[in-house]
This record gives structure tokens, C-alpha cells and sequence, in this order.
């Protein structure tokens, strides 16, 4: 068994009961081989590094999505579009510039949730999911798309 606690605003480890009074000890079984201590709303909790990783991965994938939508509004902007919404009614009227730009997000889109789907989902290490620099992986995943589908 592990004990963790928090005094003076740090957080103590240790393998032997602290003889302190009026402090929340949280103990940790021994069959955790590996945890990781978070501070929530002033409790203190422990992650296994399987929850950790799945937290890691839910945040790495929100960050790209958030980069992604960042990118198609730059772009829908650039070329005087309201909304993929916008874009849909333009290519349905045969516009070839709307065509061009919609095959260009389809194919972005499609290429970010593969990323997700098969990159993202195989981590098994925290610190090598950590080191993920999203804004490189969507900045790659960007120019894939415009050599897959062109922008006009």
C-alpha cells in the first residue's frame, strides 16, 4: 500500500502511513503498478496510467479538432464563405471554386479522424503521447489534403 496526502500545498508519497492528524490520506492499492497523483478541486486523486492515457488521448483529439475547425474557418474566410453550410449550397449550384474547396475538406477531414482513429488511438505511453505536437500533426494533415485535393 502507497499513502498520498497533501500538506502546505504539496503532494507527499509514501509507503508508510504518515502519523499526521486531520490531513485526507488517500491510500493506494498495491495491485496500481503505476499511478499518477492529480489535484481535483483541492482532492487528491489517483489515475492509473491506463486512465491517464485515455484522458491524454481525449485532450490530444480535442486539440486537433480545435485546430482543424480553426483551419477550415481561415479558409472558408480566405475564400469569402460564411460556413460549410455556405460551401454546400455553392457546390450544389455547380460552383467549381466550392466544389474544388468542399473536395479539399472532405479529404482534410477524413485525413484528421484517420489520424485519430489509427495514430492516436495506438499510444501506450503517456510520455510519448505527451511529446505529440498536434499543431505539427495538423499542419502534416493540411498539406497532405492540398496535395490529395487541391485548393483552388
Amino acid at each position: 500500500m502507497a499513502y498520498a496526502w497533501i500538506e502546505n500545498n504539496r503532494i507527499f508519497v509514501s509507503k508508510n502511513k504518515p502519523p499526521i492528524e486531520n490531513v485526507n490520506i488517500l491510500e493506494v492499492p498495491d495491485n496500481t503498478l503505476s499511478f499518477y497523483l492529480t489535484i481535483d478541486n483541492r482532492i487528491l486523486k489517483f489515475k492509473t496510467q491506463n486512465e491517464l492515457l485515455s484522458a491524454i488521448k481525449i485532450q490530444k483529439q480535442e486539440e486537433l479538432l480545435s485546430l482543424e475547425k480553426r483551419r477550415v474557418n481561415e479558409i472558408l474566410d480566405k475564400y469569402k464563405y460564411l460556413s460549410l453550410g455556405d460551401l454546400q449550397f455553392y457546390a450544389n449550384q455547380n460552383d467549381t471554386e466550392a466544389k474544388a474547396l468542399l473536395n479539399w475538406y472532405l479529404a482534410y477531414d477524413n485525413l484528421i479522424w484517420s489520424y485519430i482513429d489509427n495514430d492516436l488511438s495506438a499510444f501506450t505511453s503517456v510520455d510519448e503521447l505527451l511529446a505529440v505536437d498536434m499543431k505539427n500533426i495538423e499542419e502534416q494533415t493540411f498539406n497532405q489534403a492540398v496535395q490529395t485535393a487541391p485548393l483552388p
